[in-house]
């Protein structure tokens, strides 16, 4: 089974790529480091596409959810108006990160998970749908998924990734959440002096949207100690799973880096959970690496969870 390619890899091959296209502009790959070093992207308005036919028919039912595509949706390197946004902008194409927002149309408020690299274009979604941001939430911490500072060696650069921090400070009543054992990490990653914004959530936690949309935080440790999926339901009935970079159709993403907890990813109580929900349960990932979604019945057949561990009897 693949896994996906490290984000660090993919962070420096898009580096790479954007200095060869600054020196087909007559710059030097020097004065392209000179011009993004230090600087941050700049929130600027985006155009973003309509909503697919999957996505307005759960509005029908009550449902808001979109699923935000990296080149589609926000982070278009054609719309960056610096030499940073480029570079951002085709590391975000690169790694195929998915933005969500999910939320409840009669109130008109949603959640975004995993706000990251283009801001200003997952606003314009959001108030293009008539939507009001009320919370972020993040699968896990990873710079990919919630801005803040890149993987070294390109720290030195002084970049800063656009996310869960902009998001925040876009609206002072909005609030994050991120699984407990990755809060403080967090905080410090993204820059975040009001740390009292940033709560914590653990498997089992639910965060409710208006009177029907709840999602709820399901531990699935692996890629990361605090990963999650979370699953969304409408009134009660399960309606879809987001899963980070548990699960992407047909493989996972990796488990062997210093923050991964290998020996969890198909064994524990989460994971095993996930496993037990229903066969048609469509499931959208954190990166588009073997599809936009899948389902449960896929991924048990012939995917991750065809290699999760049933709890010992014992």
């Amino acid at each position: 089974m693949a896994v996906d390619k490290t984000a660090h890899a993919l962070w420096k091959d898009a580096v790479e790529d954007s200095r060869r296209e600054a020196a087909k502009n007559d710059q030097s790959s020097s004065s392209f480091s000179g011009m993004v070093n230090g600087e941050k992207a700049q929130i600027s308005p985006r155009k973003t596409n309509p909503r697919n036919a999957d996505e307005a028919a759960r509005a029908n039912e009550g449902l808001y959810f979109r699923q935000l595509l990296p080149g589609r949706d926000f982070a278009k390197p054609e719309n960056a108006t610096t030499p940073i946004e480029s570079l951002l902008f085709n590391v975000a194409v690169k790694m195929q990160n998915c933005v969500y927002l999910v939320g409840d149309t009669a109130s008109r408020t949603c959640v975004c998970v995993d706000g990251c690299w283009d801001v200003a274009s997952v606003e314009e979604a959001a108030r293009k749908d008539g939507m009001e941001i009320v919370a972020v939430l993040a699968s896990h911490n990873h710079f990919d998924h919630i801005g803040g500072t890149p993987p070294a060696p390109f720290e030195g650069l002084g970049v800063k990734i656009p996310g869960l921090l902009e998001l925040l400070a876009e609206d002072p009543n909005r609030v994050g959440y991120v699984h407990e054992v990755e809060v403080t990490e967090a905080v410090e990653r993204i820059g975040l002096e009001d740390a009292e914004r940033l709560l914590s959530v653990r498997d089992g936690s639910k965060i409710k949207v208006g009177q029907k949309v709840v999602l709820e935080v399901i531990h699935t440790p692996g890629h990361t100690r605090g990963s999650c999926c979370v699953l969304v339901t409408l009134g009660g009935a399960d309606e879809m799973l987001l899963s980070g970079d548990t699960i992407f159709p047909g493989s996972h993403g990796r488990c062997d880096l210093e923050e991964s907890e290998p020996e969890s990813l198909f064994s524990s109580d989460g994971v095993r959970r996930v496993a037990e929900l229903q066969d048609d349960l469509r499931i959208y990932p954190g990166h588009t690496y073997g599809g936009r979604h899948t389902t449960v019945g896929r991924e048990r057949e012939a995917g991750m969870l065809a290699q999760v561990r049933p709890r010992s009897n014992i």
